[in-house]
């Protein structure tokens, strides 16, 4: 049952706002500033339209020529299906949505991975950031919290080993199906050489390193969505602090498998900020709306771009 992790996100988001208390929670909303809380939806975007980007690159790297407006579609509908799906296994959808500008099904599956890759790199070296300053502002409260994020970023590295892994031994792998009969074995020969074409144009470094730039850049904005949401309910919230709750939050939730984070990455962000001296109450409760938001505006942007689906094909 692939979504019972997603069920278990909603109840641990339904617990903080248990937690919280309906009451507060609108409390906490009807005094909070809303004109920058609808701004930021579009500080989420421009993530979004920044990682687009990043498929747009990979893709002229393959000598694909695809519309941006086509990567941003593909991109935004992989990203949603992969938020509803554990491990983000609805991304392994990604031929669907290219397949129209004839862009092969390896290609979309290497263009997928290799971001996913970045994303990892990005993440966890911005987390030993985290871990470092949240040590150096509390450095006894906050062992446990560390530990338990190291223990996180372990799963997670463990996890991009593990790919790296794979990556690496895939010329084994076809070597050695080659000298396997039969019809299965061929077909997998054939897919598994088509995967390995497919990444070595991805590879290079004047794709990795732009597309790492512009991960790290995404990342800021997904920041500074949290900031920006949270500050509206605690004016007194400094970035610096919010940005290590969020680095903390983002490890946690990609470690938990759940899709999109839900539940638990509002909960990580919580006790992190509050061991920092923050109210809880007024933290939650901006935390709530942030993963509201965020899915929100996921959701509205598939919508609109899958009805548009059909206006920028090729001729």
């Amino acid at each position: 049952m692939p979504y019972v992790l997603l069920l278990l996100g909603f109840a641990l988001l339904a617990l903080l706002i248990a937690r919280i208390g309906p009451e507060r929670l609108w409390l906490a909303w009807r005094q909070a500033a809303k004109p920058p809380i609808v701004a930021v939806a579009l500080v989420f975007a421009g993530g979004i339209f920044v990682r687009a980007l990043k498929w747009r690159i990979f893709l002229r790297a393959t000598e694909h020529r695809v519309p941006y407006f086509a990567c941003l579609r593909a991109y935004v509908l992989n990203a949603f299906l992969g938020n509803l799906t554990p491990a983000r296994g609805g991304e392994m959808l990604a031929p669907i949505w290219l397949a129209e500008y004839r862009v092969p099904a390896a290609t979309s599956l290497a263009i997928v991975v290799v971001d996913r890759l970045l994303d990892v790199v990005a993440i966890l070296s911005l987390f030993c950031l985290a871990a470092w300053n949240l040590g150096r502002l509390v450095p006894a409260a906050s062992a446990a919290y560390r530990h338990a994020g190291f223990a996180a970023a372990a799963i997670v590295t463990g996890a991009l080993l593990a790919l790296l892994i794979v990556l690496a031994r895939l010329p084994w792998a076809v070597a050695r199906l080659e000298k396997r009969p039969g019809r299965i074995s061929a077909r997998l020969t054939a897919l598994l050489r088509s995967f390995q074409q497919a990444l070595t144009p991805l590879r290079r470094r004047g794709v990795l390193a732009p597309n790492l730039c512009l991960t790290f850049a995404s990342w800021m904005f997904d920041i500074a969505t949290g900031y920006l949401v949270i500050r509206a309910f605690l004016p007194e919230l400094g970035y610096l602090d919010s940005a290590t709750a969020t680095l903390f939050a983002c490890v946690a939730s990609i470690a938990s498998f759940i899709p999109g984070g839900i539940g638990v990455g509002a909960i990580g962000y919580t006790m992190v900020i509050t061991l920092l001296g923050y109210d809880e109450k007024a933290v939650a409760s901006g935390a709530v709306v942030v993963t509201l938001l965020t899915q929100l505006t996921r959701a509205a942007l598939a919508g609109l771009l899958y009805r548009r689906r059909g206006a920028a094909r090729p001729d």
